[in-house]
């Protein structure tokens, strides 16, 4: 499809009524977003995304309704989101504030991720995969409830292992996008960096320096085993365990690194 047809779509889906624009594909509605960042029509692409998320208006979520999605892709910023703004009643209250009133959810669409840290019903899970996978296919939010933190499903060993499986769970969101970037071509990477985006690269070389500093912290603590494990063998002799890593831990480091 030409940029020029791209373009007319893009016109012609903030006039199409809701029943057309349910049939547009995830891969349509990203190209054609991708024209309106390009030309630095942000509030176009917001409308296109209020349009193309619309029928998932007033589904119940989170105890309340859902009373607007958008998707936001400015030219200017380096993400790609969908937001969701939930509102509850208080029949019995005169007066509530709207911190009470709203509630705001959103889903990082580059890192495939929605940015919720409670528990949540199997039913909202259901009705947030469904966000998720009309504009990620290949999303690992599923209607099982796949990727969420369940309410009831295994609570005292999810909060047992919590900050442990967040820490493996960001790793692989990291990995993936390092695989994603690398199977992209250098030299059309090359030509977009160039064009006044040095911010990438400098976001690309800080991560690396994080990550091979947690890489080299973890690898210097780890328990040193003077035994391997043989067929049915059960004792292995360790290091006394340095117990868990914390942020003091990583600021530590930090400042011994500013000091060489």
């Amino acid at each position: 499809m030409k940029k020029s047809e791209v373009k007319q779509l893009i016109k012609e889906w903030i006039l199409e009524n809701k029943e057309n624009v349910d049939e547009i594909s995830p891969e349509l509605f990203k190209r054609a977003t991708d024209v309106s960042r390009s030309r630095g029509q942000d509030e176009r692409t917001v409308k296109m995304g209020q349009t193309f998320f619309n029928k998932f208006k007033g589904k119940p979520l989170m105890g309340g309704v859902i009373e607007d999605i958008w998707y936001t892709k400015p030219q200017q910023g380096d993400y790609e989101e969908v937001g969701i703004k939930v509102k509850h009643s208080f029949p019995n209250a005169p007066v509530v504030p709207d911190s009470l009133k709203y509630d705001y959810l959103y889903y990082d669409v580059f890192f495939d991720e929605w940015k919720i840290k409670d528990e949540i019903t199997r039913a909202d899970a259901r009705i947030l995969s469904f966000i998720a996978q009309h504009i990620n296919p290949e999303t690992r939010y599923k209607s099982g409830g796949e990727g969420f933190r369940i309410k009831g499903y295994g609570m005292s060993e999810i909060k047992e292992n919590s900050e442990k499986y967040m820490f493996f769970q960001n790793l692989e969101t990291i990995k993936k996008a390092v695989d994603e970037m690398l199977s992209l071509n250098p030299q059309e990477v090359d030509a977009i960096l160039a064009n006044g985006h040095d911010w990438a690269a400098d976001h690309i070389s800080t991560s690396k320096d994080d990550v091979e500093e947690v890489k080299n912290f973890l690898l210097s603590n780890k328990a040193p085993m003077d035994e391997k494990l043989k067929g049915g063998q059960k004792k292995l002799d360790v290091a006394e365990p340095k117990g868990k890593i914390t942020k003091a831990d990583f600021d530590a480091l930090r400042a011994m690194k500013k000091k060489k």
